[in-house]
């Protein structure tokens, strides 16, 4: 790694669940201690997830505090390495907390399902915890948007964000064709970003539907 390199490190796997080997953390972890060694070298971005912030009913910024307690081993995973690189780096470093990414109906989860039942014009079935408002955005605006902190040597910490959100039960009411109800009042992520707008980066989102 050469001085002025960019370093983008995504070597987090996408969930905590007996399949994920204990080697292969530990590998990743050994990796991670390494290049922050050397990280005075060159741009270190991390990244990181929204979802370590706290539900509220408020928009989300930079200056929000992340949870200091989890439930989710994934979670506590994501702010453990976000404090390692905190500590260990030598040079300022970029945290990139990411919203919930979607492509297509391929893809093996909630938006996915969303996607498909849409396009077959079925039904999907509400489950507890849709009232909770989430923050997504399309997987090609959010490359945009990483592609600008990487031009612009954007650091410090920085949410990734298009602001959008809605509750799980309003998307799922567009499939239905059900009424939509107020998120006024319901807990969530509302993410947005007072350090990288996306308008400045982006003509139009992506939008689901």
């Amino acid at each position: 790694i050469n001085y002025g390199d960019v370093f983008i490190d995504s070597m987090d796997p996408n969930t905590i669940n007996e399949d994920i080997n204990q080697k292969h953390l530990k590998k990743v972890d050994t990796i991670r201690s390494n290049l922050l060694n050397y990280s005075s070298k060159f741009h270190y971005i991390y990244l990181s997830t929204a979802s370590i912030y706290p539900p509220t009913k408020e928009l989300i910024y930079e200056t929000n505090p992340t949870m200091n307690s989890f439930d989710s081993d994934y979670l506590y995973m994501k702010y453990k390495n976000e404090n390692l690189i905190k500590s260990r780096s030598k040079a300022t470093y970029t945290i990139a907390r990411l919203v919930s990414a979607w492509s297509d109906e391929k893809e093996n989860s909630f938006f996915g399902d969303l996607i498909k039942s849409y396009k077959c014009n079925t039904y999907i079935n509400p489950r507890e915890g849709d009232d909770k408002v989430i923050s997504y955005s399309n997987v090609n605006d959010l490359s945009k948007l990483l592609t600008n902190i990487i031009h612009k040597r954007i650091r410090g910490i920085v949410n990734v964000s298009t602001e959008q959100y809605d509750s799980r039960r309003n998307l799922k009411s567009l499939v239905n064709r059900d009424k939509s109800i107020s998120i006024n009042d319901s807990l969530g992520l509302r993410i947005h970003s007072s350090i990288l707008k996306w308008q400045d980066v982006i003509d139009k989102r992506i939008t689901l539907f």
